[in-house]
């Protein structure tokens, strides 16, 4: 794990900052709602009746809501990401994606074995 951890180590940093910027800002979310709230209110309050009464006839229409996105590769319907193999670590797991990778990547031994025959007869 010390292996991982130092091979990724700017991605942990970078993935702690991001982690401690969302908490922030999920604090901070309500306060800032909350003030921008009041500010339209004064601003509202600031002016003449007439404006302000061709403000609420001439509301926008409300936001249509988006589309549910599709799955995305790997995923299924739910949003879930199926077990690819069970039992196994991270780790584990990527050595042997990678031996699977490196596997595919070489010609198979058997069509060697076909040349060199070929050649002998």
């Amino acid at each position: 794990m010390s292996k991982l951890k130092f091979k990724y180590r700017r991605t942990f940093k970078e993935a702690e900052f991001a982690h401690a910027d969302l908490e922030y800002h999920h604090e901070v979310v309500i306060d800032a709602k909350e003030e921008f709230r009041s500010e339209i209110g004064r601003l509202f309050d600031r002016l003449s009746p007439e404006v302000r009464n061709s403000l609420v006839n001439h509301r926008a229409p409300q936001p249509k809501s988006r589309p549910e996105p599709a799955p995305m590769e790997g995923e299924s319907a739910d949003g879930s990401v199926p077990d690819l193999a069970p039992g196994l670590t991270p780790e584990e797991y990527e050595e042997q994606q990678e031996a699977q990778a490196s596997h595919k990547s070489r010609p198979a031994v058997s069509d060697e074995l076909k040349k060199v025959f070929r050649q002998i007869a």
